[in-house]
């Protein structure tokens, strides 16, 4: 096997390691008043949510921008600034 094949596959073998190493660590948390969670390590979440009773009290842009900007502190004091080019 010539060198760069062999580097190659070296990679591959590196990145499924990486891979089951991450599966390892991953943490399945289930709460009381909402479904369970799968949690993994340094991966990319997407938040979603409702209001109770579907009120409409994000229906005016400065509520909006109020919460999103709070989200956003929050969330940079819990893991760490957001990636670039997301928001």
């Amino acid at each position: 096997m010539e060198s760069a094949s062999l580097l190659a596959a070296c990679e591959v073998l590196a990145s499924i390691l990486n891979d089951i190493l991450r599966f390892m660590e991953a943490i399945y948390k289930v709460y009381l008043h909402n479904p369970p969670h799968y949690f993994v390590p340094n991966t990319m979440y997407m938040v979603t949510g409702a209001i109770l009773h579907k009120q409409h009290i994000l229906s005016e842009n400065g509520r909006k921008e109020f919460f999103l900007k709070t989200l956003l502190e929050k969330a940079k004091s819990w893991v760490g600034p957001c990636k670039p080019g997301l928001f």
